[in-house]
């Protein structure tokens, strides 16, 4: 992940910038990650990443 960040250091500014340029595809294959959960649904990296950090910025501005 971290060579992936370097790769695209000039064209991250925000976390999701990160997301989309480094976390949520392969650089090889163009491949979207996929989460598969214990239960058996699957989500897109994109969309779970992006969903985490939403909640993470509500509890950070609501003191939490």
């Amino acid at each position: 992940m971290q060579k992936k960040r370097d790769h695209f250091e000039k064209e991250i500014k925000s976390a999701e910038d990160f997301i989309d340029k480094a976390a949520s595809r392969s650089l090889l294959s163009g491949k979207e990650y996929v989460i598969r959960f214990s239960d058996g649904s699957t989500c897109s990296c994109s969309d779970w990443l992006l969903a985490i950090l939403k909640q993470f910025r509500g509890a950070e501005t609501s003191g939490q």
